[in-house]
């Protein structure tokens, strides 16, 4: 599961239903492009 560029009203509701601990804080990006150099970095990394 992967969020991309969640809306304040979204990130105040997975903080105080602790969602985001359960989810990952590594699983949340703020742009598109951030979390495609992510994951593409995480596939390059894997033997």
């Amino acid at each position: 599961l992967l969020l991309v560029n969640p809306i304040g009203e979204v990130m105040e509701k997975l903080q105080d239903s602790d969602s985001l601990a359960a989810i990952g804080s590594d699983c949340l990006y703020l742009t598109v492009d951030e979390a495609i150099l992510s994951i593409a970095l995480k596939v390059q990394l894997q033997p």
